[in-house]
């Protein structure tokens, strides 16, 4: 037999435990834009530009310039995704217990009062039918809420590895600049 309450149920504390999850994975993206952020900044304060006179010293230097921006670009994308992912979102819940216990006290005393056939068991599939709508109507909202978040989040960890890709170009601009400069010159 088909035991709908119980799928709900599983269903609307799946939805909960994807919330969670969903929580959690904004972590990492959000400690490697920290780490972007950090490198961006360490190659602007060190990188010296027009200071060099060597051979392709203007193409490296551009190629730096233009890939720390759109890495700088591609990070503020990122954190834009990441604030969305991990802000904003409404989630769905049951009403409290003791709403719930009123609702079905009430449902049993208007049954008893009004004299209907079988009352209780009459309040009883009422009540049921109450929980599976409010399960099922919880669940949907949180199912369409965290494909949202997911959506969110994929779109930040995109933008997050576009951005560490550009940026391994700004570093390899950064330590080819510092190899061939003549005025850098290697400690002992």
């Amino acid at each position: 037999m088909f035991e709908e309450h119980a799928l709900l149920e599983k269903m609307y504390f799946h939805e909960l435990d994807r919330k969670e999850q969903l929580e959690k994975s904004t972590t990492l993206p959000t400690g490697v834009i920290v780490a972007c952020i950090g490198l961006i900044g360490y190659f602007f304060t060190h990188y010296r530009f027009g200071g060099s006179t060597y051979f392709l010293s203007t193409v490296i230097e551009l190629t730096f310039s233009a890939s720390s921006a759109l890495s700088a670009i591609l990070i503020f994308t990122a954190i834009y995704w990441c604030i969305r992912a991990a802000t904003g979102s409404t989630y769905e819940y049951l009403p409290g217990a003791e709403t719930i216990r009123g609702y079905r006290r009430d449902l049993l005393d208007w049954h008893r009062q009004n004299r209907t056939r079988g009352s209780s068991r009459v309040a009883e599939e009422e009540f049921q039918e109450f929980l599976a709508v409010a399960l099922a109507r919880c669940s949907q909202k949180n199912w369409h809420t965290n494909l949202i978040r997911s959506e969110e989040l994929f779109r930040t960890k995109r933008f997050t590895v576009l951005s560490l890709v550009v940026l391994a170009f700004s570093a390899f601009s950064y330590y080819i600049d510092f190899w061939f400069d003549p005025l850098t010159v290697p400690g002992p």
